[in-house]
């Protein structure tokens, strides 16, 4: 569907542009935002113009998305211009959610805060500020989403 959104405007780096928008702050703060931001891995990056996804770069929400398809393709991407938000998202987003036991998915989450600057806390803090709803139901269960 969004690939078909994309081919019905020519998959121009304005239609890129557009629709990389709509996947990153437009959603932010919601309920449904990781959801939203989901969206990002069933697109097919590799056919997007690189100044799009350049251009996602700064955005507070997928920014880290835009940087991780850029470097899948070979292409330069600058992580200063990621903010620490869309960082903190994409690590989120990665954390097994309610699969596994809970051993298993405490271990991914201190695997990722020991390569967080400021550690567990830190890490925490961040995303709950990036989007409190995923980070209460990911950590919540782990004892983790208050912590900080």
């Amino acid at each position: 569907m969004l690939a078909d959104w994309l081919h019905a405007r020519g998959d121009t780096a304005e239609a890129w542009s557009e629709l990389l928008a709509a996947l990153g702050t437009v959603h932010a703060g919601t309920a449904d935002a990781a959801a939203v931001r989901g969206l990002f891995t069933v697109l097919d990056t590799s056919t997007a113009p690189p100044d799009a996804l350049r251009g996602a770069l700064r955005d507070p929400v997928i920014g880290a998305y835009a940087h991780q398809a850029l470097r899948a393709r070979g292409e330069a991407s600058d992580l200063i211009q990621v903010r620490i938000s869309a960082r903190a998202l994409f690590v989120l987003d990665a954390l097994p959610a309610k699969q596994g036991p809970l051993e298993s998915r405490r271990g991914a989450f201190d695997e990722a805060a020991a390569a967080w600057p400021g550690g567990s806390a830190a890490l925490v803090r961040a995303m709950a500020a990036a989007d409190r709803h995923e980070t209460e139901r990911v950590l919540g269960p782990l004892g983790l989403a208050s912590a900080g």
